[in-house]
Order: C-alpha cells, then structure tokens, then sequence
C-alpha cells in the first residue's frame, strides 16, 4: 500500500528527485567523467513512497559504480574497450591507442582505477557518494517539508478518532 501524497509533498520529492539528478550530472562532469555522455545521459533519480518508507533511488549505466568507487588493483581490463576510450577521449589514432590501452592496462592492474601518471588518484573518484554526502541535509529537510503536512494531518485525525 502506498502512502497517499498531497500535491504539495509530490511537489517537492519531485523537486529532490530534479535536484539529486542535477547535482549527479554536475559531479561527474567535474570528476572528468563525460566521454561518450551514456552514463551522463543514463542518470535518474526517482523517489517512491509506500507504507513505511521512502525510497531515493539513482539509476545508471552499471559501470557508473566503478566511476565513483574506482577499483582495487589485481587484473588488466577490456583491452578493446580501453583503445576505444584512449581514441575518444586522449584522441590517440590506431595503432598507437593500443599501446597505450595496454599501458592503462597495466596501470589499473597495479594500482587500480582511478589513477594518472602512474598513481593512485582519488580525487577522481566520488562522483556519486560526494554528491549524496553534501547534500544529506537538504534530503532530510525536503523530505520533512514534504511530509510535515501529512504528519500533522495524520495526527489531527488520530486525535478526532480518540476523541469519538
């Protein structure tokens, strides 16, 4: 069973939804993450209500994940799919973009992902948990503007049924 929302709580979790998505959007062109815009594009933000809960849910391309948390070292990556990345994004041609797919490679098997010149880069990580850390306390607040009505409604019949 879902919790029935006036307009005006619809109003402003759609509002938070808007907001988280922007917010989203904004980090991971900050981070340096837009190349072929897919996980850009991918990302929504959508809040459900039911019963007992609200629930803010982000959706995105999976490897979106990695771009936040990056990965620990261990294992050479898609070596094709890296030269397509060295092509688009760096603008280095064939046959020199496998070479340094390979060297990337390499790189994130020693080290991990993210890393530049050879080294750890964290800055480069965080698009996502950055993003919902900042903005906890405007989640909170949205959320107890959005239900303040409610609550009180809930309670001012609570009472009228008390008192019958």
């Amino acid at each position: 069973m879902a919790i029935n929302l006036t307009d005006r709580a619809r109003a402003v979790i759609d509002g938070l939804a808007t907001l988280l998505r922007d917010e989203l959007r904004k980090s991971l062109i900050k981070k340096g993450h837009k190349n072929t815009g897919k996980l850009l594009d991918s990302i929504e933000v959508k809040v459900k209500a039911s019963t007992n809960q609200i629930l803010v849910e982000g959706i995105f391309e999976d490897y979106g994940t990695f771009q936040d948390t990056g990965t620990k070292p261990g294992r050479l990556r898609n070596i094709d799919a890296l030269e397509e990345w060295v092509k688009r994004k760096l603008g280095i041609p064939a046959p020199q973009s496998r070479g340094v797919a390979f060297a990337i490679s390499k790189t994130h098997a020693a080290v991990g992902m993210h890393s530049k010149n050879g080294r750890k880069n964290p800055a480069a990580a965080g698009w996502m948990t950055e993003v919902l850390n900042a903005q906890e306390g405007k989640i909170e607040q949205m959320l107890e503007e959005a239900f303040e009505t409610e609550i009180n409604v809930t309670i001012d019949n609570i009472i009228k049924e008390f008192e019958r």
